[in-house]
């Protein structure tokens, strides 16, 4: 058995990191960059390998055997700051104590020995103080002084940059970096890469590149960088046009030089050939902690990258208000950082498809992830139509409505005698409120505060007063408590604890129906808000934020909207909107994964028929429901729909399964369902499990225990990867949340594949533009002469040429004049 230790994760630079090992006792082979990748080729099972958690996804490629442990001592700064509070916790760890209670001692020390930790405490001290003295001297002339003592001019940057200018002389850098520059990109298939990052003015609260101002951009090629103000990037349009392009989330980059370009009149429009890298994509495809370029230099070299936050001070300040030479070494950096961090990050997929016999990571970056990219941007930048007249009367009528509700709700709060407390010193017994005092010496009574403020339907805190409140006197209707909200340990007012109650007083429903109106207000403030410069929405999509795969979607959602509101999202003047779903996804997926006899027969059989239909089979074999009733048995429906999706892919338990009935049958009273017991729910589960007894008895178990045998990873179809640490926790909710999400990630994540591949494809049509995509569906502008053809060639984009052996991809598409028909 041998013992390595990764000085790569252990500090910027070698002698810091051995000194590190020297601090630590770390006895074994110590290992620096180019030592790593042969170790890790020979590693035999029984060796151990220590590093810090940013070197795990490089070890996780170790063979089954190998011992990987993690240095967690010290945990929260590098040993050479000399923090004191750090090792002091270090040491207070070694003594047995959590982390959190060790914080907490250093944060507030024991005052006398009659503190339970007192004894730990003094220990750890001289435990800390010993490690801390005994190396000063050999550590200072190593590392030098502290790093925070230093500034940011004491760190030697490994690029240099400049400011390009109108009048820069023949010679200068600028003028002959603009040289080196065409000469670079006179071929786009040139393997030089170009680094690129632009600061904005922020249009919100957060970054979004189709409202953000630019200020300025920076390129790097090389160990040399430019920053280019706005004013001057006129002439750099046509270059950019032709330039394979490296950045850490460059999809942001990509729009807001597309809505400059425009603004100077030259048509900017990248292809999948100017995407040469992105380091967050590469970060998320790699599953590293966090995919933010700061964060992930900091954890992959050691290196503090200057913030925002340093650059405007705190924010005070906007990016045009600061001095360009600052605002310069700030972007050339983010570049050059960014390109080096992908180019490393693509070497380490490289490496472990080598050491796996798999290249699915490189695949699904080079082939499916960037080219989705400029997909994205376009998206984003078209938008979607928004029918602004018709939201704007739903509006007014909306909050005509609302108003309306909250008079009805405080009548009836009068009615009880309800009101908010402690606001006005008026008696509750005699309504006197001339003298204002806390007291009333003018009836019997003990005077007591009472308000005349209305009721606020919005409070969570009244409404749960007022509604399960035990005191009549005060007007409490005393309802039976529902549930408990876990944040505030008080009765919850949710939307299930009202259902639950709408039956024992009138004012229940209101109050769901003011939750509902006020939900479709914001709803309609929020898109009128976002569509008003040009009547579209242009939503913001991310494609390295949900672990799955799939995309997000914000400012505004549009995954979000649901069946009855999507009327007021129309077709561009002179198209129709067509949109292209998924049929039976995530089924089709699942058979396809499992290989589950009854799932495959399921999924061959032609569409509407009992065959092919999910949901009549549960009826048919798990409640006993013939074939020719189950029309009369709709309410049954819904509820297998609940156990097939929630209890058998998605691996929920009866209690939630319980949960979602009973809200189901709440909301939709017409359907008369029968809300089940737990123990009634447990037996239907079993059931729908044993109908699919191949998914749920063979393919469930076998994947989760060879995602523990990978190191608690699960991976897609097509290689795409999701790292579930709790997946071996001690706490048994924390390793069954760990199971059921790594499950789900190869069956949503395989779909997530899927769907960008064909918005890849997709996009390329003619005669109509991809707008959107919402989950399994993609929604587009077509021109309308040419809608049948379209149709076709969508329906075969999305088939995909049927990459799924033995389970066929059924398109379901429908167009009109908008979202909703």
């Amino acid at each position: 058995m041998t013992t390595y230790n990764d000085l790569t994760s252990l500090g910027p630079s070698q002698p810091v990191a051995e000194l590190r090992c020297k601090l630590l006792k770390l006895d074994g082979t110590n290992l620096w960059e180019d030592g790593r990748l042969p170790i890790l080729a020979n590693l035999l099972p029984g060796d151990v390998v220590r590093c810090r958690p940013s070197a795990l996804p490089f070890w996780r490629g170790a063979p089954f055997g190998v011992i990987v442990q993690v240095i967690e001592d010290p945990p929260y700064e590098d040993p050479i700051r000399y923090r004191y509070g750090s090792w002091l916790v270090w040491a207070l760890v070694q003594e047995g104590l959590e982390s959190s209670v060790a914080k907490a001692l250093v944060k507030s020390p024991p005052k006398s020995d009659k503190h339970q930790h007192w004894d730990a405490y003094q220990r750890g001290i001289g435990t800390a103080v010993a490690v801390l003295d005994a190396p000063r001297q050999e550590a200072e002339s190593v590392a030098g002084p502290p790093l925070s003592s230093k500034t940011s001019s004491d760190v030697d940057d490994p690029f240099s940059w400049r400011v390009a200018s109108n009048n820069a002389p023949k010679g200068s850098m600028s003028a002959s970096y603009i040289h080196d520059l065409e000469h670079l990109l006179k071929d786009v298939n040139s393997r030089e890469i170009v680094g690129v990052d632009v600061e904005t003015d922020i249009a919100g609260a957060e970054p979004n590149e189709v409202k953000d101002t630019l200020v300025g951009l920076s390129l790097v090629v090389g160990n040399k960088g430019v920053y280019y103000t706005r004013e001057l990037l006129g002439e750099l349009w046509p270059l950019l046009q032709r330039a394979r392009l490296v950045g850490a989330n460059i999809k942001y980059d990509l729009t807001v030089m597309t809505r400059a370009a425009a603004e100077d009149g030259y048509e900017l429009s990248f292809t999948k050939d100017n995407v040469a890298g992105d380091s967050m994509v590469a970060a998320y495809l790699l599953c590293l902690p966090s995919g933010r370029l700061k964060d992930t230099v900091k954890s992959e070299y050691g290196h503090t990258m200057m913030t925002y936050d340093d650059v405007t001070g705190g924010g005070k300040l906007k990016i045009s208000e600061v001095d360009p030479k600052v605002t310069a070494s700030y972007c050339v950096a983010d570049a050059w950082w960014a390109k080096k961090l992908e180019a490393d990050l693509w070497d380490r997929m490289v490496a472990e498809g080598s050491h796996n016999g798999s290249s699915r990571s490189c695949v699904l970056y080079k082939d499916v992830d960037l080219p989705l990219i400029p997909v994205l941007v376009g998206m984003e930048l078209r938008g979607m139509r928004f029918d602004r007249d018709k939201a704007t009367l739903e509006l007014n009528e909306t909050i005509g409505n609302i108003d309306r509700t909250t008079y009805y709700i405080n009548m009836r709060a009068k009615g009880t005698g309800f009101s908010v407390p402690d606001q006005r010193n008026v008696c509750r017994s005699c309504r006197n409120g001339k003298k204002k005092r806390a007291t009333c010496t003018e009836c019997s009574g003990v005077g007591a505060l009472f308000s005349h403020t209305p009721v606020n339907p919005g409070s969570g805190q009244q409404i749960s007063q007022w509604l399960f409140g035990t005191d009549k006197s005060l007007g409490h209707l005393g309802l039976p408590i529902q549930r408990v909200s876990r944040k505030t340990k008080t009765p919850s007012t949710d939307s299930l604890s009202l259902l639950r109650s709408k039956d024992l007083h009138p004012v229940v429903g209101m109050l769901l129906s003011y939750k509902h109106l006020v939900k479709y207000r914001g709803y309609l403030e929020s898109w009128l808000e976002e569509s008003e410069r040009d009547g579209r929405l242009h939503s913001v999509f991310s494609n390295a934020t949900v672990v799955s795969g799939r995309l997000s979607s914000k400012e505004p959602n549009l995954q979000q909207v649901s069946g009855s509101w999507r009327s007021m999202f129309t077709a561009s003047e002179g198209k129709v909107l067509l949109a292209a779903d998924e049929s039976q996804f995530e089924v089709r997926i699942a058979a396809f994964q499992s290989r589950d006899p009854q799932l495959m027969k399921l999924v061959n059989a032609p569409s509407g028929t009992f065959e092919g239909d999910l949901h009549a089979q549960t009826m048919y074999h798990v409640f006993g429901i013939p074939i020719s009733q189950h029309k009369e048995f709709s309410h049954i429906r819904q509820t297998a729909k609940v156990y097939n999706f929630m209890g058998l892919f998605y691996g929920a338990k009866p209690p939630s399964l319980v949960e979602r009935i009973e809200k189901l049958a709440l909301e939709n009273p017409e359907l008369n369902i029968k809300i089940p017991t737990v123990k009634e729910a447990a037996k239907a589960l079993a059931g729908v499990k044993e109908l699919y007894k191949v998914y749920s008895q063979e393919y469930v178990p076998t994947t989760i225990a060879r995602a523990r045998d990978r190191g608690n990873i699960f991976y897609t179809a097509f290689g795409r990867p999701r790292v579930i640490d709790y997946l071996t926790s001690g706490y048994k909710e924390e390793r069954e949340a760990g199971e059921r999400e790594g499950v789900n990630h190869t069956i949503q994540g395989t779909a997530a594949d899927l769907m960008r591949k064909a918005m890849n494809l997709a996009d390329t049509l003619e005669h109509g533009s991809l707008l959107a995509q919402n989950h399994d569906e993609l929604i587009f502008d077509v021109d309308p002469d040419w809608l049948e053809w379209y149709t076709n060639r969508v329906r075969t984009v999305m088939e995909l040429g049927q990459p799924l052996e033995g389970v066929p991809l059924v398109v379901d598409i429908r167009s009109g004049p908008t979202w909703a028909k």
